[in-house]
């Protein structure tokens, strides 16, 4: 709590299967670029009982994967964003649209699809949708193994407006013949997320959706030796 910055009102925790997928999570990069701590959490047990305690110190206790987590300010942890004043960045033309696309794509798998304050680099994350109880992917798995009758909540796909795919795609978007295109780009970003965040994507989908981009790739090359 030292190390905390003055106007810091949450203490921050992300859980997942271990350290190394913790690490690779896209959700933590405002809070590396800010320089602001964030606790790992690689045991359910950990997540359940942070869950329960709630505060700590007057202090919210919070997984920076939830709709209730608030990004520290810029200067708070002396991270790469604290040199210099943070830029927002603006939406690519098409960019709306793109979000129409995606969330036409993604009606039955995820809660909404919205521009996301919290990427640096990667092009989307999952998050947990407000109101929700944002228990975590292993976490969930705990729970659906001992509660037959649990059913995990949908999330939040946030996309980074920032990112050179999600500004290319948005590009695309304005072409109504791009709409298939960009669906699918759409539910492969999901899929990608959902692995980066340890849940299980349905392995069919994702087979057939990856061989048909190869598909697609293949046809675009030339076997003539130049």
């Amino acid at each position: 709590m030292s190390r905390a910055g003055e106007t810091q009102e949450q203490i921050y925790y992300l859980a997942g299967p271990d350290l190394a997928a913790l690490r690779r999570s896209p959700n933590l990069e405002a809070f590396r670029k800010r320089g602001v701590e964030v606790l790992f959490l690689s045991d359910p047990i950990d997540e359940i009982a942070l869950s329960t305690l709630n505060r700590f110190k007057g202090k919210e206790i919070v997984s920076v994967d939830s709709a209730e987590a608030k990004l520290p300010a810029a200067n708070e942890g002396g991270g790469e964003a604290a040199d210099s004043e943070t830029t927002t960045v603006e939406p690519p033309s098409g960019f709306d649209l793109l979000l129409t696309l995606f969330r036409d794509a993604l009606s039955n798998d995820v809660a909404d699809v919205k521009k996301s304050d919290r990427l640096a680099d990667s092009p989307v994350c999952l998050v947990s949708a407000e109101g929700s109880a944002g228990y975590s992917a292993q976490l969930q798995k705990v729970l659906s193994m001992s509660n037959a009758g649990f059913e995990a909540p949908k999330r939040v796909l946030e996309v980074n407006p920032g990112n050179a795919l999600i500004r290319r795609l948005s590009e695309l978007a304005a072409n109504d013949q791009n709409s298939a295109f960009v669906r699918d780009c759409a539910r492969q970003l999901y899929t990608n997320a959902q692995l980066l965040a340890g849940i299980a994507p349905d392995t069919q989908d994702l087979v057939t959706r990856t061989q048909h981009f190869m598909e697609e790739l293949a046809g675009k090359r030339t076997s003539v030796i130049l």
